[in-house]
């Protein structure tokens, strides 16, 4: 019998936020249409969630299109609590990443939403 020494390949570890930058949607590459009626009324049917009659809708408006919103929350001082006291600014990488996810939710029902209207094409013979 002879000894051979087996050799085994060492597998690479793969660096975990490689793999979730993979998977995740880049930044402000949103197509939703925010003016969309029938599009919010169809999201509120399906989620719950009520977009457009919040508040201050020029605020939420701004928060959930523009590119700038991230910045805003993370410098502002008028981001202020219900009962005016600025919020601190440990918490506020918090309410960016629910942002992101509000975002990415709305994509993902504005796929959804112009798959179910799309016009069927017509097959010829």
């Amino acid at each position: 019998m002879s000894k051979r020494q087996i050799k085994r390949r060492d597998r690479q570890m793969t660096i975990p936020h490689r793999q979730i930058a993979r998977r995740s949607k880049p930044d402000w590459k949103y197509t939703f249409n925010y003016d969309d009626e029938k599009f919010l009324k169809y999201f509120r049917s399906r989620t719950g969630i009520q977009v457009g009659k919040e508040e201050k809708p020029d605020l939420a408006r701004f928060l959930t299109i523009s590119p700038k919103s991230d910045h805003w929350l993370r410098t502002s001082k008028n981001f202020k609590y219900l009962n005016g006291k600025m919020v601190p600014f440990e918490y506020r990488e918090d309410s960016i990443s629910m942002n992101k996810v509000f975002r990415n939710y709305l994509q993902k029902w504005w796929d959804i939403y112009k798959k179910e209207n799309q016009p069927r094409k017509i097959r010829r013979r």
